[in-house]
């Protein structure tokens, strides 16, 4: 439309306008390629590369990455390791694709401010990291429907995001649930097992 609109007038509209539409073009190149890439990532998940996994710095890395997102929105947060949290088994290329997940799912629940939280424990064999928000939460009906794949709140969602988080985490074996967060909000636990000896 661009070329067309350029190259049948005589005199070709203003430089605002071309940039306005370049900039548009732009926009739903990088959409496209969005979509492109959460179905491949979901189509073609590959086998997890086992190996010893420290869950904290992991997920503290990520916090990193997303901090100046987290300072724009308004968000502050809080990551609470209790005591010293054991390795875990798993492939860490897609458990940072997990928590990377979990965590902007976290942040755009919140646009307008709030708090992202991050805990760390163990129970017996299982190492357990729980993302909470507190943002508007996850009505006990879409509970499960939110982990199925094309499901999603957000107006712009594909719905992979949160099936791509079930397969991988139940992938090394482990687990994800979602349950309300106290005083408003969600949380996701995310259970893995312990690296083995």
């Amino acid at each position: 439309m661009l070329r067309r609109e350029l190259s049948a007038e005589a005199t070709p509209p203003p430089l605002r306008e071309i940039l306005a539409a370049l900039a548009t073009v732009e926009y739903e190149i990088t959409r496209i390629n969005r979509i492109l890439e959460e179905f491949v990532n979901f189509a073609r998940l590959p086998t997890p590369r086992f190996e010893r996994v420290e869950p904290v710095p992991l997920v503290q890395e990520i916090l990193g990455l997303l901090g100046p997102q987290a300072s724009a929105a308004g968000v502050s947060v809080e990551s609470r390791p209790a005591g010293s949290v054991p390795s875990v088994r798993g492939d860490q290329d897609q458990l940072r694709q997990v928590f990377l997940n979990l965590a902007q799912n976290a942040l755009h629940a919140m646009p307008n401010g709030g708090v992202l939280g991050v805990e760390f424990s163990q129970d017996g064999e299982w190492v357990e990291i729980a993302i909470s928000d507190s943002g508007p939460g996850v009505s006990e009906s879409e509970r499960e429907l939110i982990f199925l794949p094309f499901v999603s709140t957000k107006m712009d969602g594909l719905g992979l995001g949160l099936p791509i988080v079930r397969r991988i985490v139940e992938a090394h074996g482990g687990s994800v649930s979602c349950h309300d967060r106290a005083g408003g909000g969600a949380v996701f636990t995310v259970r893995l097992p312990l690296t083995e000896g």
